[in-house]
């Protein structure tokens, strides 16, 4: 499997009445989803996509070149999307609109079948290892169920959109069914049939993940689960 790109979805300056939505300054999600993108290139990803949901850019000149110097393929572009929309459908809903901009318009995904998807200001400190399980057993989607004692627990019906791999065929014969549904539920809970009916349970190395939540405006890094690090639910298409 060649390079696989990674698709940062971003929203810069979103609407402040936004449900569950406590970082709102446009300058602190800008900071926060900067330092992101350059641990991703400290990780070692050399094709990364960034998009943003409220018309701006991440990334000036200099920085992009930074990375040209480090031979990383750098792609950013935007779109607007209705506040109206976000407040009535919920942030799943905008995150499906960017991944089908994506798809549609960026040319690095173009050329490619297969990506990443990662929300903006988060990274996956395991990386390496997730991408070295994911090409070496040659998984065309995968995705993991989240644990977040705020939100989920151990419930097993939610799933982790934060992070995940999947293609472009599988976002848009299945995935993007459930994430442009104009509805009001979470997108965590709404995916669950779609990925039982269409991939394999299964149980593998969990994503580390941190960052900067911008639903609590807090940092996030979550808590080592013994044996369930190693072995975590999770649901593939091989």
């Amino acid at each position: 499997m060649a390079e696989i790109p990674l698709l940062i979805t971003s929203a810069i300056e979103p609407n402040p009445n936004q449900k569950s939505l406590v970082m709102v300054q446009k300058e602190e999600r800008l900071i926060a989803t900067k330092a992101s993108i350059f641990l991703w290139a400290s990780l070692g990803q050399k094709k990364i996509i960034v998009c943003d949901s409220t018309d701006h850019k991440i990334l000036e000149k200099n920085d992009i070149s930074l990375l040209k110097k480090m031979d990383i393929d750098f792609e950013q572009i935007k779109l607007k999307i209705n506040d109206d929309d976000i407040i009535s459908y919920g942030k799943g809903y905008g995150e499906g609109l960017i991944i089908d901009y994506s798809i549609k318009n960026s040319e690095i995904i173009s050329q490619n079948d297969y990506f990443f998807k990662c929300t903006g200001k988060y990274f996956c400190r395991n990386y390496e290892t997730i991408l070295k399980l994911i090409t070496e057993n040659n998984l065309k989607t995968v995705f993991w169920r989240l644990f977040d004692r705020s939100f989920a627990g151990l419930d097993m019906s939610v799933i982790d959109t934060r992070f995940f791999f999947t293609s472009k065929n599988f976002f848009n014969n299945y995935l993007s069914k459930v994430y442009l549904e104009k509805i009001n539920k979470s997108i965590e809970r709404r995916l669950l049939n779609i990925l039982d009916e269409n991939l394999k349970p299964s149980y593998l190395i969990k994503p580390q993940i941190f960052g900067i939540s911008g639903g609590n405006g807090g940092s996030t890094l979550e808590l080592n689960l013994g044996d369930l690090d190693e072995s975590f639910p999770s649901w593939v298409q091989t």
